[in-house]
């Protein structure tokens, strides 16, 4: 099973296809039935066009799109894919009053072994196979970047990545009598699948940032949320 990131491996059979599948089915795709489907692929082509199409797409999606089109694609030719590199790691990072450090790691696939990473964050280069750095309190999102120079059985290959960590600052909400808690971060978006400690009990949040309690939360209780803690909470 592949390590990159869902829409990293997606985008990359998207382009294999767009490269090699005309080719492998040239006799059919110019038969006026299948029109569509070339017009597809040539839609396909355009690095802009896929990006998008990626773009719009959970990892869950990515995922089950990615084996679907491949699975497909190996039962009536060979499946070829260009190498590619990108960027394993968090893209949302929660802070609050002090820095949180986080580490980025570099995955290629299609390339020899001996491949060399640089990175490129808040104009420092580093190298190495991963990269740690604090996201701070103040931080807008920190765009990192990444070029891996390796080799392939076609020769020398230069990739990139790019990757983008945004801070999230959580908010605190308790509603329906003191019984149930709401995180939010500074843009009112939900803060999904966090943990959440309320004195000995750990809960985790759910796709709307919600935790119900047991019994009524306590005034003043610190409530800690992703091991940041949080005081007071917010009645609303």
């Amino acid at each position: 099973m592949s390590a990159l990131p869902p829409p990293t491996a997606l985008s990359r059979l998207l382009a294999g296809l767009a490269e090699h599948l005309p080719a492998q089915l040239d006799v059919l795709l110019a038969h006026d039935r299948y029109a569509d489907e070339a017009a597809a692929l040539s839609r396909l082509a355009s690095a802009a066009h896929r990006a998008a199409a990626v773009e719009a797409m959970s990892d869950r999606e990515a995922t089950y799109l990615h084996d679907a089109l491949h699975t497909s694609w190996a039962a009536i030719a060979e499946v070829r894919l260009p190498p590619v590199c990108a960027i394993a790691g968090p893209s949302d990072v929660w802070v609050r009053d002090s820095a949180v450090g986080i580490t980025l790691r570099a995955v290629t696939d299609g390339v020899q072994d001996g491949w060399e990473a640089t990175w490129t964050v808040r104009g420092e280069d580093r190298s190495g196979p991963t990269l740690e750095f604090d996201v701070r309190p103040d931080d807008d999102p920190v765009t990192v970047l990444l070029s891996v120079a390796g080799r392939t059985p076609a020769g020398r290959v230069l990739l990139d990545a790019r990757h983008v960590v945004t801070r999230r600052t959580a908010t605190l909400i308790v509603e329906q009598e003191r019984r149930l808690l709401l995180i939010r971060d500074q843009h009112g978006r939900p803060g999904a699948a966090l943990r959440v400690r309320v004195g000995a009990d750990v809960h985790v949040t759910d796709a709307e940032g919600r935790v119900p309690l047991g019994r009524s939360l306590d005034h003043g209780r610190a409530v800690d949320v992703n091991s940041v803690e949080i005081l007071p909470p917010q009645q609303r």
